[in-house]
C-alpha cells in the first residue's frame, strides 16, 4: 500500500535497559571538574540553598518577636551551621554530594512552641524572642538524639534493608512532587519576576545546548546563575523605576529588591557561636513534638539521599550507609540546637535537583558550596546582598528542581513489573494517600487554626499533626507496609517489586562499587562495620589498569606505557564516571546502539532479552608486517560466537548477531572457536583478513608438499652413492633450517604483538575493524 509506514526494526521494539547507575552524568562523586568550573558550580549550589535559608527565618522570626537584626543573625547562624553540616555529611556521613540545610518539617513544631502559653505573658518583643529561641534550642537538642540513636545503632539499616524499588518510588517521588505548594504559588506572588525565571531557565538548560553545539557545556551547566542574574537586575530596575510605588504592601514585600531588611540588619563581620542566645530551656511536650518532626525528617531525607545517589551516578545506597548518614544528620540537628537556628536540618531537595540540572554530581562541588556558606555567614553584609533576592525567583527555581527529584523517584519503576496488578495497587494507593491525607490535615489547620487531632494533650496533637502532614512520610509508610506484607513470599512477587535488582546492594560487601562511592576518608573504614576494603583493593587496581589502557589507546600507543605520575594525573581528570564506564560489559547492537552492563551476566540472559540474536565476543588482533615503505601495523577483529552458558565478563566487548550475518571462515568447516560472525559494516575487513590467512595456509601447504617431493627424489637416487647424497641432504636441511628460523622468529614476534593487542581498549574508537 502506497504511503504505508515502514515496519519498526527489531532493536527498536526492545525495551530500554535497566541501569543501576544513571548514565550521561558528566562528573560523578569522585570526579571533580576543573577548579574554576567547580568554584562556579559550588557558588550556584550556594545560591539555590539560600531560598530555604531565608524563607524559613523570614516566616518564623517576626512571630517570635524578633526584628530585622534578629532575622539577619538567625539567617547567618543557619547558613553557618548548614555549611558545617554539609561538610560533615560529605566527609563522614553518606559521602554523597548532599547539601544540608533548613527543613520545612520543623516549622510546625516551632510554631507550636511560639504559641505555647508559657511565653504569652512576656511583653518585651526581644525578651520574648530570646525565651522562644531557647525553648526551640532545647527541643532540637532532645530531638537530635532520635536520629543519632536510630542512625548509629544500625536500627535504620535494618529498616531500609526491606526497601524495594517499588516502595522507594512513592517516597522519593513525593519528596520532590510533594513540595508543589512552594512552586508556582510562590511564583504567582510576583508573576512578572517569577515567570521570566522559569522561561529563561528552560531556555538556557534545554533549548540552547541543542541549538549551539560547543565543546564545553556552559548555558545548561550555569543556567541558574544566568537566570538569577538577568531577572535580579530586571527586578532591580523595576524597583528603582517606581513600578511598585503605589502597589500594596504585600506586593512590594515580594517584588522589590530593597524590602528584605537584611542588608541593614546584618553586621559586617560576625562569627556565630554556641549558646549565643543563652542557655537552652527544656519542656517535655515541646521536645516530643520536635521528635516527631525529627522522625519525619529522617524518612524524607532517606528519600532525598536515594535521589542524590541517582543523580550522582552512584549505585543504590547500601542500608548501612543510609543509617550512617542519618546518624550524622542527627548530629547536625544537635548543632542547630546548640547554635540556635530555630530550625532543624535535613537534605536540601532543591540542591538534589540541581545535580540533575547540571549533570554534575561531584562531591568537591558541594564541599566548595559549604565553604561559600561559611564564608558569607561570617561576612554578614556580603551574604545579606545575595539573601535579599526576591522570593519568587527562588520559587521559580523550585518548579524545575523539585520536579527533577520527583522524576528520580518515578525512574525506579524501571526495576518493577508495571503489568502486575499488585504493583499498580501499591503504587497508586500509596501516592494517592500521600497526597490526600496531608491535604486534609493542612486544610483543616488553615481553617480551624489547629489540626484535626485536638485533644487536651498538646504534645500528642503536635505529634499526630506533624507526622500526617508530611506527604513523603505517608506515601512511603503506606508503600513500605503494603510491599512487605502483600504476598511477600511469592517468588514472582519478588521480581515484580524489583527486589532482586537491589539485592546485591543490601550489604556494603555485596557490590564492589560501594567502596568506590561510599568509603570514608582518612582510612576510617577499618573502624566501622561498613568500611569493607579488602576485596575492593583489587577492584581499584582493575579500574586503574583499565584506565591506563584507555589512556594509552587515546595516544595510539600499543606497548609503551606512560609515566606513573602522568597516568595518575590523567586518572584524576577522567574521574569516577569514566572509570565506571570502563569497568563494564559493552554490548554492541546491530543498529549502532551500545549497551553497558555493570555486572557479569550470561549469554543466555542477553539472548533472552534480545530474541533472535546471538552473542559474540569481539577480540582485537594487531600484527606487524613489513612492506616496501617500511614496517606497518595491521588490525583486524575476530568475533567468536558464545554458547548460552558462557559468561559475559567486565572489560570485554560483545556483539549481537543474527544467523544471516554469520559466514564460515573457509570452505571446510572450522570448530566453534573459529566461527566468525560478521556485522554488515565489518564484512569487508574481516573477509580480507580471512582471505589473507587462507592464502598463508595454502602457501605453507604447497611448500610442505614440494619439500616432501624433493625428499622422495633424493631417497630414490641411492645407486649414485649414499654419502654424497646424505651430505647434500644435510646441507639442504641446514639451509632450510637456517632459512626457516627467521620466518619462525618473525611469526613468533607477530604472535606476541597480536597477543598484546588482544586486550580490549575501553575506547570504542580503538576497535577499528581493519586498518594499516
Amino acid at each position: 500500500m502506497a504511503g504505508a509506514a515502514a515496519p519498526p526494526k527489531q532493536d527498536e521494539l526492545v525495551p530500554h535497559p535497566v541501569k543501576d547507575q544513571l548514565p550521561n552524568v558528566s562528573f560523578c562523586i569522585n570526579s571533580p571538574p576543573p577548579w574554576p568550573e567547580a568554584i562556579l558550580l559550588g557558588f550556584q549550589h550556594y545560591l539555590v540553598m539560600l531560598g530555604t535559608t531565608v524563607i524559613i527565618p523570614t516566616a518564623l522570626v517576626p512571630q517570635m518577636g524578633g526584628g530585622n537584626d534578629e532575622k539577619a543573625r538567625v539567617i547567618q547562624t543557619l547558613l553557618f551551621v548548614a555549611g558545617i553540616n554539609t561538610l560533615l555529611q560529605t566527609y563522614f556521613g553518606t559521602c554523597l554530594p548532599a547539601v544540608m540545610g533548613g527543613s520545612y518539617t520543623f516549622v510546625a513544631p516551632t510554631i507550636s512552641i511560639i504559641l505555647a502559653g508559657r511565653y504569652s505573658n512576656i511583653v518585651d518583643p526581644h525578651e520574648k524572642f530570646l525565651h522562644i529561641m531557647r525553648g526551640t534550642q532545647g527541643a532540637l537538642i532532645v530531638a537530635s538524639t532520635l536520629q543519632i540513636i536510630v542512625g548509629f545503632s544500625g536500627l535504620w539499616r535494618n529498616v531500609t534493608r526491606f526497601l524495594s524499588p517499588l516502595s522507594a518510588v512513592p517516597l522519593v517521588a513525593l519528596a520532590g512532587f510533594g513540595l508543589y505548594e512552594l512552586g508556582f504559588p510562590g511564583v504567582a506572588k510576583c508573576v512578572e519576576i517569577g515567570l521570566p525565571v522559569i522561561i529563561l531557565l528552560v531556555i538556557f538548560s534545554q533549548y540552547i545546548p541543542h541549538a549551539i553545539h560547543s565543546e564545553r557545556p556552559v548555558f545548561d551547566r550555569f543556567a541558574v546563575i544566568f537566570s538569577i542574574a538577568i531577572v535580579w537586575v530586571y527586578a532591580y530596575f523595576l524597583t528603582i523605576g517606581g513600578a511598585y510605588r503605589h502597589s500594596p504592601q504585600k506586593t512590594q514585600l515580594h517584588c522589590r529588591t530593597d524590602r528584605s531588611g537584611l542588608v541593614g540588619g546584618a553586621p559586617w563581620i560576625r562569627v556565630p557561636y554556641p549558646f549565643q542566645w543563652g542557655a537552652p530551656t527544656f519542656d517535655a511536650g515541646e521536645a516530643f513534638a520536635m521528635m516527631a518532626a525529627s522522625l519525619v525528617a529522617l524518612v524524607e531525607s532517606t528519600g532525598t539521599f536515594i535521589a542524590v545517589a541517582r543523580y550522582a551516578s552512584a549505585t543504590p545506597v547500601p542500608p548501612s550507609v543510609l543509617s550512617r548518614g542519618i546518624g550524622w544528620q542527627g548530629i547536625g540537628i544537635l548543632l542547630d540546637g546548640l547554635f540556635g537556628t530555630a530550625n532543624g536540618s535535613s537534605v536540601s531537595v532543591e540542591n538534589a535537583g540541581l545535580l540533575a540540572l547540571t549533570r554534575v554530581g561531584s562531591r568537591r562541588v558541594v564541599q566548595i558550596s559549604a565553604g561559600f556558606m561559611i564564608f558569607f555567614s561570617i561576612l554578614g553584609k556580603f551574604g545579606a546582598v545575595f539573601a535579599s533576592i526576591p522570593a519568587p525567583i527562588f520559587a521559580a527555581l523550585y518548579c524545575i528542581l523539585f520536579a527533577y527529584v520527583g522524576a528520580a523517584g518515578v525512574s525506579f519503576l524501571q526495576f518493577c513489573n508495571l503489568n502486575s496488578f499488585r504493583t499498580k495497587f501499591i503504587l497508586g494507593f500509596s501516592i494517592f494517600m500521600g497526597l490526600s491525607v496531608p491535604q486534609y490535615f493542612n486544610e483543616y489547620t488553615s481553617v480551624a487554626g489547629y489540626g484535626p487531632v485536638h485533644t487536651g494533650a498538646r504534645w500528642f496533637n503536635d505529634i499526630i499533626n506533624v507526622i500526617f502532614s508530611s506527604k513523603p512520610f505517608v506515601a512511603g509508610f503506606v508503600a513500605f507496609f503494603l510491599d512487605n506484607t502483600l504476598h511477600r513470599n511469592d517468588s514472582a512477587v519478588r521480581k515484580d517489586r524489583g527486589y532482586h535488582w537491589w539485592q546485591k546492594f543490601r550489604s556494603f560487601k555485596g557490590d564492589q562499587r560501594s567502596d568506590e562511592f561510599y568509603r570514608l576518608p582518612f582510612n576510617l573504614n577499618k573502624f566501622f562495620p561498613s568500611g569493607w576494603t579488602w576485596n575492593c583493593l583489587s577492584f581499584n587496581s582493575v579500574l586503574m589498569s583499565l584506565q591506563e589502557e584507555k589512556l594509552l589507546s587515546f595516544k595510539n600507543v600499543l606497548v609503551k606505557k606512560q609515566p606513573a605520575v602522568e597516568i595518575r594525573r590523567e586518572r584524576r581528570k577522567m574521574g569516577n564516571c569514566q572509570a565506571a564506564e570502563v569497568a563494564t560489559v559493552v554490548i554492541q547492537h546491530p543498529g549502532g546502539r551500545v549497551e553497558r552492563l555493570y555486572w557479569p551476566t550470561s549469554a543466555a540472559d542477553v539472548m533472552k532479552s534480545n530474541p533472535g540474536y546471538h552473542v559474540a565476543l569481539v577480540t582485537l588482533y594487531v600484527s606487524e608486517t613489513k612492506t616496501d615503505s617500511g614496517a606497518g601495523t595491521v588490525r583486524f577483529t575476530r568475533v567468536r560466537l558464545l554458547k548460552p552458558r558462557d559468561v559475559l565478563l567486565l572489560g570485554q566487548v560483545y556483539r549481537l548477531i543474527t544467523s544471516q550475518g554469520s559466514i564460515r571462515a573457509a570452505s571446510r568447516p572450522f570448530p566453534d572457536s573459529l566461527l566468525v560472525s560478521l556485522i554488515p559494516d565489518a564484512l569487508p575487513e574481516v573477509a580480507k583478513a580471512l582471505r589473507q590467512r587462507k592464502h598463508e595456509k595454502l602457501k605453507k601447504s604447497q611448500a610442505e608438499s614440494i619439500r616432501k617431493q624433493q625428499q622422495e627424489q633424493q631417497h630414490g637416487t641411492n645407486d649414485q652413492g649414499t654419502d654424497p647424497a646424505r651430505q647434500e641432504t644435510e646441507e639442504d636441511s641446514d639451509a632450510t633450517h637456517q632459512a626457516t628460523n627467521p620466518e619462525r622468529d618473525r611469526q613468533k614476534s607477530s604472535t606476541q604483538v597480536a597477543a598484546r593487542g588482544r586486550h580490549w581498549r575501553p575506547s570504542l574508537q580503538s576497535i577499528s575493524e581493519a586498518g594499516s
